[in-house]
């Protein structure tokens, strides 16, 4: 049977296959509101869905896990013991030193090596002092070296 002759409803001047445009329409059925973004965007509770499996997955531990280490936390931060608030974030404190970091990988940790959930403030502060913490102890070190050194010659000159 030969071809339906039919206009394309492509753009004028575009690249690559002519389409009709029934077929366009017919396509266009096909994509999914998720494909197109409009269901996370428009439904919170899609997205809260979404949003709370991707965690997980991205910390390597189950839902279960992370329940029983809030409520072994007493629901506040392991740190500071502020309770967290209704929808705020909590951060879940890994050692770094046990997952190199993968770029391709789901999961930003193995899930043992998880030492426990933190607020945003904690979890922050914890990796500044993670990773220049020898340099503050050394710069503090060399302060009181010297002013000890400095009352030393002011008390020899009194």
């Amino acid at each position: 049977m030969p071809k339906a002759k039919a206009p394309c409803g492509m753009r004028p001047g575009h690249n690559g296959q002519c389409r009709t445009a029934a077929s366009l329409a017919v396509i266009n059925q096909r994509k999914t509101e998720r494909r197109w973004g409009r269901q996370l965007r428009e439904d919170p509770a899609a997205r809260r869905r979404w949003s709370r499996a991707s965690r997980f997955k991205r910390l390597g531990i189950t839902e279960t896990e992370f329940n029983q280490m809030l409520e072994t936390q007493g629901h506040a931060c392991a740190m500071c013991f502020k309770p967290f608030g209704e929808g705020g974030r909590i951060c879940a404190d890994h050692d770094h030193a046990c997952c190199p970091k993968q770029v391709k990988a789901t999961a930003k940790t193995c899930g043992k090596c998880i030492r426990g959930l933190l607020c945003f403030r904690c979890n922050t502060s914890l990796g500044y002092v993670e990773k220049f913490g020898p340099l503050a102890r050394a710069y503090l070190d060399r302060v009181a070296e010297a002013k000890a050194a400095l009352s030393q010659v002011l008390g020899v000159l009194a």
